[in-house]
């Protein structure tokens, strides 16, 4: 699973984005967002290939990202305010495409192995075989494709300080990176 995250519900907040996004609104707010196809970052991506998208403050000081995952069939597109509103608020903020298509609720519904949801979210967190249920490989998984992202905003936009949420071995530093998501996302996050 994704190592000393931390993972947070995004449901309660959902009510009052609107309230923050219009109170945040001003000409020295405004906040940079970018869509970032998945075979940019790793050419080896060739599902789920809907844009990530990535939210940068008005400052690019921002010390922490707030990784948002989608629910079931969902696209990083669905959290346009959500990551707007986390942005001016001082977050990075980065909306992942991943494999989404299958709800691990379904998949497991009437699998009688006892592991079968964590295995699932195992192998699409971590891109290590575990599941019958999904195909999903490192360059995939959750992962695999952030530290690819950072990677690539690292290489293509270096004055803004991404390779400060890498690691030494090019993985994500999650101790920087706050996790939540929407429905099945937020399962992931958990």
């Amino acid at each position: 699973m994704i190592p000393s995250r931390v993972a947070f519900p995004l449901i309660g907040s959902l009510a009052l984005l609107p309230l923050a996004y219009a109170e945040s609104q001003s000409p020295a707010a405004q906040v940079t967002e970018r869509r970032i196809a998945p075979a940019s970052a790793n050419a080896r991506v060739t599902q789920w290939t809907a844009n990530h998208f990535v939210w940068l403050p008005p400052s690019a000081d921002g010390g922490q990202i707030m990784l948002l995952l989608a629910g079931s069939n969902g696209r990083p597109a669905n959290f346009r305010l959500i990551g707007a509103v986390a942005a001016q608020q001082g977050y990075r903020a980065i909306g992942l495409m991943y494999p989404d298509d299958l709800a691990v609720l379904a998949a497991c519904n009437r699998d009688r192995d006892r592991a079968c949801m964590a295995k699932m979210r195992a192998e699409i967190i971590e891109g290590a075989e575990q599941s019958r249920h999904v195909n999903v490989d490192r360059d995939n998984s959750i992962d695999g494709r952030l530290a690819d992202l950072l990677r690539y905003l690292a290489r293509d936009y270096p004055s803004e300080g991404w390779e400060n949420f890498l690691a030494a071995d090019g993985s994500p530093r999650w101790d920087r990176i706050a996790v939540g998501g929407l429905s099945q996302g937020g399962g992931h996050a958990a």
